[in-house]
């Protein structure tokens, strides 16, 4: 399980709000899907990104599930100046896949994130990820 937090920012055009997720196993791209419509904002928001990979049953068979939360109220999360009653996390859509990876042998984890636009109004930015071991 891989918890990751920072700040998303998407000012662009109406066209530049979404994010694509890749997620990877070994050489499988477990997940590459795009999110919904990201609400446009001038400041950054929070965000929190839960992934999930486990095993399905065999060694060379796995799951993976991704869920993107991010702050309602734009900079209040981020910069403390939110009140708590209202600052509340949008809930997100969860994205699933599979892959055939075998995993008795050595595999690299990733999780990247591609902007819809290459653009300074859109960013997401982490702050910190924390992986654990789940059994």
């Amino acid at each position: 399980r891989v918890h990751i937090h920072g700040t998303m920012l998407q000012n662009g055009s109406s066209s530049d709000r979404t994010l694509t997720f890749r997620i990877k196993y070994g050489a499988s791209t477990i997940i590459g899907d795009i999110t919904a419509a990201i609400p446009r904002n001038a400041l950054a928001r929070a965000f929190a990104l839960d992934v999930w990979l486990a095993g399905n049953g065999a060694t060379n068979a796995q799951t993976a599930s991704a869920k993107l939360e991010y702050s309602a109220i734009s900079n209040a999360s981020v910069a403390g100046t939110g009140d708590l009653a209202t600052t509340e996390f949008v809930p997100g859509q969860t994205l699933v896949g599979t892959s055939a990876v075998d995993s008795t042998a050595a595999q690299t984890f990733s999780v990247t994130t591609v902007t819809s636009a290459a653009a300074g109004t859109q960013t997401f930015t982490r702050m910190y990820a924390i992986a654990e071991l789940v059994k």
